[in-house]
């Protein structure tokens, strides 16, 4: 898909020079890296065991990273990169005024509060507090994901209102 985008003129190398796709990207050449890594073990005529095996990862996780790092770094000293746009700017930064009546008025770009989480989440979001616990005693790590996730997104919702609509699901779990 990325290629296919990339010989559109209008969009040219934007994808691979947006901070906000990159995340995406590295996670997918992460997991070729992984596979890459498995497909090595395969081969080998003398099987490596788990310990070997966790060091070789972190050997070759390592190489890689420092290259990415040290060629990341070069390209952000010539500009390679684009800035991350406003919209994302807006979930870490305090808003900030624009001039623009228009936009400064969009209330979905405004903090939420109490009253929009009681008048969307209702009594539910209390309830999910009890699902969470049951969740919890589960033995698996997959327990740690519903507090992380309403975690993320309370205080994502609480920089921007439109984006109370994450906490959906947090809030049917019970």
């Amino acid at each position: 898909g990325t290629v296919g985008a990339c010989q559109v003129p209008v969009i040219g190398w934007a994808p691979l020079r947006s901070l906000e796709q990159m995340p995406s990207l590295l996670v997918f050449l992460g997991f070729q890296v992984m596979e890459a890594c498995d497909m090595f073990r395969r081969r080998q005529a003398k099987p490596m065991i788990g310990p070997r095996y966790f060091m070789f990862r972190v050997m070759v996780f390592t190489l890689i990273g420092a290259a990415v790092a040290a060629v990341g770094f070069v390209l952000m000293q010539m500009g390679v990169f684009m800035p991350l746009g406003a919209r994302i700017r807006g979930l870490f930064l305090e808003a900030v005024k624009t001039g623009n009546p228009l936009v400064d008025s969009v209330a979905e770009h405004s903090p939420s509060n109490d009253q929009a989480f009681d008048m969307y989440l209702g009594k539910a979001r209390y309830l999910a507090l009890i699902g969470m616990l049951f969740c919890w005693h589960q033995r698996t790590p997959a327990k740690f994901l519903p507090p992380l996730y309403a975690l993320v997104s309370y205080h994502y919702s609480l920089k921007m209102s439109r984006l109370m609509i994450i906490c959906g699901p947090i809030v049917s779990m019970p």
